[in-house]
C-alpha cells in the first residue's frame, strides 16, 4: 500500500503546478505551492523576502518583495488532520516608481496524515489572487496626455491549485514531492476565462521535490529540485545545501544550478523561532530573461509556537 501511494503521488506531480519568482529554497512557500499553507509545526509562520534587483531591463532595476503569513489549525480526527490558511502580498516597482506591480494572494490547504506514527502526509491547496499593475502611457495619437491619464491601471485575477506528498522513511531520511498550477489573466466571466487561459497557455506550472538526509546528529544534507515552466520558458533548478547544528544555532550553505542559465549560492542561520537566509545568483546566459547579471535575495522567517499540533513528516519548506 505504501509503494502504491508513493508512486501515485509522484505521477500526480506531472499533472499540476505554479511559478515561483524567487530562487531561495523555502523563501516564500505560499508562492511555490498553495498546498504548503500551514505546513509547519507552529501556530503561525511569517515569511518576508526581497530582491533589490530581481529583474534588470534597459538598466532599470526592479525591486521585488513578498510578505506572507500562514496559520495552522489544531489537529483533529485523532490527530490525523489539520488545515492551513495564508495571505501573501507581493510588491514590485521599476523605473523610480513609474511601473508598479502588486499581488494579494489568499491560500488555503487541507492536510491528512497517515501510517504508523503519522509519518505520511497528503496535502491539497487552493489559491486566489488579485493582481494590480500600474504602467506609464508615454504617447497618445490624439495629443499630449493629461496628468490624470499618464498611467494605465490593469487588474487581473489568478486561480491556483496544488498538491504535495511527504513521508518520513526513517529517522535519517525524509522527503516531499509536489506540484501546482496557476491560471492568470482572469478578468471576465470565470468559466470562459479559465477555458481561454488553458487554450492560450496562460498558466504557470511548477514541480518540486526535496529531501532531508541526516548524516549524523549534527550534519544534514538537504537536496532539492524545482521545475518551472509555461508557454514561454522552462527552467529546472537543482542543488543541495548542508545544515550543521552543533547546539542551539543551526548554520546552512548550499550550491544551486540551472542548466546554462543560473548559478546560485545560499547561506543562512536558524535559532529557535528565527531563520535568516541569503541567496546570490548569477545569470550565466545573457539570453535568459527576465533578469540579467547578478541578483541577491534576502529572507527572514519567524514562527509562533502552539499546542495541539502534530509534527509533520518533512520540514524542507
Amino acid at each position: 500500500m505504501r509503494n502504491i501511494v508513493t508512486t501515485t503521488m509522484l505521477l500526480l506531480t506531472a499533472t499540476v503546478s505554479h511559478a515561483q519568482v524567487y530562487n531561495t529554497p523555502g523563501g516564500s512557500p505560499l508562492l511555490l505551492n498553495p498546498a504548503l499553507t500551514g505546513m509547519h509545526n507552529g501556530t503561525l509562520r511569517i515569511n518576508a523576502i526581497a530582491s533589490p534587483n530581481w529583474s534588470t531591463f534597459n538598466n532599470w532595476h526592479y525591486l521585488m518583495s513578498t510578505t506572507s503569513a500562514d496559520y495552522r489549525t489544531k489537529s483533529w480526527g485523532h490527530g490525523r488532520q489539520f488545515a492551513g490558511i495564508g495571505l501573501a502580498y507581493t510588491y514590485g516597482t521599476m523605473a523610480a516608481g513609474e511601473v508598479v506591480d502588486q499581488e494579494t494572494k489568499l491560500t488555503a490547504a487541507w492536510h491528512v496524515q497517515g501510517g504508523h506514527k503519522h509519518l505520511r502526509q497528503l496535502s491539497i491547496g487552493l489559491s486566489g489572487c488579485i493582481e494590480r499593475d500600474k504602467e506609464p502611457m508615454y504617447e497618445d495619437p490624439s495629443g499630449p496626455l493629461l496628468p490624470t491619464n499618464r498611467y494605465a491601471i490593469y487588474k487581473r485575477y489568478q486561480l491556483g491549485a496544488g498538491i504535495t506528498y511527504s513521508q518520513q522513511i526513517s529517522k535519517r531520511l525524509r522527503y516531499i514531492v509536489g506540484a501546482s498550477t496557476l491560471l492568470y489573466g482572469l478578468n471576465g466571466p470565470l468559466l470562459p476565462e479559465i477555458r481561454e487561459s488553458l487554450s492560450d497557455n496562460r498558466l504557470y506550472q511548477t514541480l518540486l521535490a526535496g529531501g532531508e538526509i541526516s548524516l549524523t546528529n549534527k550534519w544534514m544534507l538537504r537536496p532539492s529540485v524545482q521545475h518551472v515552466y509555461n508557454s514561454r520558458f522552462a527552467l529546472t533548478t537543482w542543488g543541495t545545501d548542508v545544515r550543521y547544528q552543533p547546539k542551539q544555532y543551526a548554520w546552512f550553505a548550499g550550491l544551486w544550478h540551472s542548466y546554462r542559465q543560473v548559478m546560485g549560492i545560499s547561506a543562512g542561520a536558524e535559532h529557535n523561532r528565527w531563520r535568516a537566509t541569503a541567496y546570490y545568483k548569477y545569470i550565466t546566459n545573457e539570453a535568459y530573461m527576465p533578469t540579467t547579471g547578478s541578483t541577491l535575495e534576502l529572507g527572514v522567517q519567524y514562527k509562533i509556537w502552539g499546542k495541539g499540533r502534530k509534527p509533520i513528516p518533512s520540514l524542507r519548506y
